[in-house]
């Protein structure tokens, strides 16, 4: 089964921000409080998106963005096409 967004719909994986740090040491340092990613990887759209966007685009988005669904043990964003601030 496939997820199919409608209307004016995105479906996003969104891109995880580096977490991690290798100091010239070698010791691995882990990042706290970092905020959450803002950008994604488009991987589906509803029929009426402009044709703009194309599946495979990498986008910038709002923080407060989207709905997150779960699929398959794996996290994505549904958002509107006005959600959207720019394709990178």
């Amino acid at each position: 089964m496939k997820i199919k967004p409608l209307a004016d719909r995105i479906m996003i994986i969104p891109i995880d921000q580096n977490s991690e740090e290798v100091r010239a040491s070698g010791l691995i340092t882990v990042k706290k409080d970092i905020p959450p990613s803002t950008k994604g990887k488009v991987l589906a759209l509803g029929a009426t998106v402009s044709n703009e966007i194309k599946v495979g685009d990498l986008v910038q988005y709002g923080q407060h963005s989207g709905i997150p669904i779960t699929w398959e043990d794996k996290d994505y964003l549904i958002m509107r096409e006005k959600e959207l601030i720019c394709i990178l």
